[in-house]
């Protein structure tokens, strides 16, 4: 356990301080809490995939190097 699962320092520090049997449950509530982030994270991440790989195909499919039609594609993309 410690930064390489995604706690902060502050997050192992407040663990390293709690009481044995205290600790347990505390620990429990701020692992589930992680994996709530980090799939959180892990949704963003494939969203923003998504909506690049979007971006690409519409660049392929233009065949034009303008910088105009570019720049409508990423707009049309940051509009939803």
């Amino acid at each position: 356990m410690g930064k390489k699962s995604g706690f902060t320092l502050e997050e192992i520090k407040a663990l390293m301080d709690l009481e044995p049997r205290a600790g347990k449950r505390f620990l429990r509530q701020l692992i589930a809490r992680k994996m709530d982030e980090i799939n959180a994270t892990i949704a963003g991440l494939l969203a923003q995939g998504e909506a690049l790989r979007g971006l690409l195909e519409g660049c392929r499919q233009d065949g034009s190097d303008e910088l105009a039609s570019t720049m409508d594609i990423l707009i049309q993309a940051a509009e939803g």
